[in-house]
């Protein structure tokens, strides 16, 4: 009987114990042991070889989780549908530069709280469709790209942040895609959208790049409550470039020390209002384009507000200019005097940069008066306000809480009178 007990807990042992355990496999052999639609718990740990998942499924480190990859190819590369990946740190900082870290194809991918030190680009998506990169840090060495799109569309990108990469979103052949409160400097480009259509670019900050964003070859944008600052580094720094593309809606943006605030190239019916151009070297540059509406903008300090080169048809009027001469004499708000953006300061400063020390000096006004430049350059908006546009909506947004008060101090009032009389 002894002999007998013996056995069967020998046996018991045997059925309980596990060759390999799961913690001592590779991540390749825990993601393929996971089943479809389970969750993989990665253990703290340091993992090295590169993985492939293709089946929907979620993957979730802890704390001190960390891909570490050295070699040339993709290190993570996922397909399929509904893969979901979150709070892990990816270093690929041998990566080439043609390579990426992460390679997204399939649809419905969710990446949330990924931290990624990359040698070429972040993340790449290659056709994926309907995926998220939500909450992630990318640092880079200047040449490979955050994230990439190629011909993938309805995706979103938010709260994110970027610094010392390429570009922090290229974007190409791509439409419908979501562009929202990330974060992006030391870069070429913050945002950089090819050939792709209907994207929407809101709520980013984009400073200290060579261009905060460039639109180039699209339709149908909105670019909207941005703020563009210090991209000046180079001559040829803009805050926003729209190049080549129509039908853009520009509005609601803070876009302050640029070397151009906005520039306008080649590019035809878009829409640029409600903005606040800020001590950029040149407020807002066309070269060679037609048919743009700018209007209900504060240009404020700017050393030059506004330039026009080969470009005709395009409509300025209802814009706040701090360096013109204003009068009122209806009270409507409109200055009576048209406002002429003059390019002869800027025209002297591009053959000799170093007439900028120059700048407002009673010389350069006696010559400017002297060497005017003809009508067909000037910029002309033919009913200046008299005032700042958000100054205006911030004293209006200011007075509401007195109204408010005022209001409930007469209700108070009334209503103590009319107590009061039917006392008596």
């Amino acid at each position: 009987m002894k002999r007998l007990r013996i056995f069967l807990v020998f046996v018991a042992l045997l059925i309980i114990y596990e060759p390999s355990s799961f913690a001592e496999s590779t991540l390749q052999q825990q993601i393929d042991q996971t089943p479809i639609g389970g969750t993989l718990i990665v253990k703290s740990g340091t993992y090295e070889d590169p993985v492939s998942i293709n089946k929907p499924m979620t993957i979730k480190g802890t704390e001190n989780t960390v891909l570490s990859y050295t070699g040339e190819g993709s290190f993570i590369n996922i397909s399929g549908e509904g893969v979901q990946i979150s709070n892990i740190e990816i270093e690929a900082t041998r990566l080439p530069i043609e390579e990426s870290a992460i390679v997204l194809a399939g649809n419905y991918h969710k990446l949330n709280n990924l931290t990624i030190k990359s040698a070429g680009t972040g993340i790449k998506l290659d056709k994926a469709n309907h995926v998220s990169v939500l909450e992630s840090s990318f640092t880079g060495t200047s040449e490979g790209h955050a994230i990439n799109l190629w011909e993938s569309n309805y995706n979103t990108f938010g709260k994110n942040s970027i610094r010392n990469v390429q570009d922090g979103f290229y974007v190409e052949y791509s439409h419908h895609n979501t562009f929202k409160n990330n974060k992006i400097w030391d870069a070429h480009y913050g945002v950089h959208l090819m050939y792709s259509n209907s994207c929407l670019i809101e709520e980013n900050e984009s400073f200290n790049n060579f261009t905060g964003a460039m639109i180039m070859g699209a339709e149908d944008a909105m670019v909207r409550k941005n703020t563009f600052t210090e991209n000046n580094e180079n001559v040829n720094s803009q805050g926003l470039l729209l190049y080549d593309s129509r039908n853009v809606t520009v509005e609601t943006n803070e876009i302050h020390n640029n070397r151009i605030g906005i520039f306008i190239e080649k590019a035809n019916v878009n829409t640029v209002k409600d903005n606040r151009l800020q001590s950029n070297f040149v407020g807002i540059q066309f070269k060679e384009s037609e048919n743009n509406r700018i209007y209900q903008n504060d240009f404020l300090g700017n050393v030059n507000d506004a330039q026009a080169i080969e470009s005709e048809g395009n409509q300025l009027d209802g814009n706040y200019w701090d360096a013109s001469a204003k009068i009122d004499s209806d009270g409507d708000g409109i200055s009576n005097l048209i406002y002429r953006a003059d390019p002869y300061f800027l025209a002297l400063t591009e053959e000799v940069p170093e007439y900028q020390l120059f700048f407002q000096a009673p010389g350069m006004t006696i010559l400017q008066k002297m060497l005017k430049s003809t009508d067909e350059e000037l910029l002309t908006d033919s009913g200046p306000l008299m005032d700042p546009i958000q100054s205006n909506n911030q004293n209006n947004q200011a007075d509401l809480p007195v109204w408010i008060v005022s209001g409930l101090l007469y209700i108070g009032s009334l209503f103590l009178f009319i107590k009061g009389r039917k006392q008596r």
